[in-house]
């Protein structure tokens, strides 16, 4: 088991979070901010079965609890 760890990401970079998970079955995974269900769009989208989070053009926006 590996716990999740703070990260910090200068303005305008791209940030990846990642969520490594296994079951069977397979778990579904659900990204949430701040306590809300994250919407993907054309900054913030997911890759590798959704275990991976990616945010371009990282703002002081897209700053909080993931």
């Amino acid at each position: 088991r590996q716990v999740m760890e703070d990260k910090q990401f200068r303005e305008g970079e791209s940030a990846v979070i990642k969520c490594k998970v296994s079951g069977m079955p397979e778990p579904t995974i659900t990204w949430y901010k701040d306590g809300h269900e994250l919407a993907t769009t054309e900054r913030h989208f997911l890759a590798s079965e959704d275990q991976v989070l990616v945010i371009t053009g990282f703002t002081v926006d897209d700053g909080g609890r993931y």
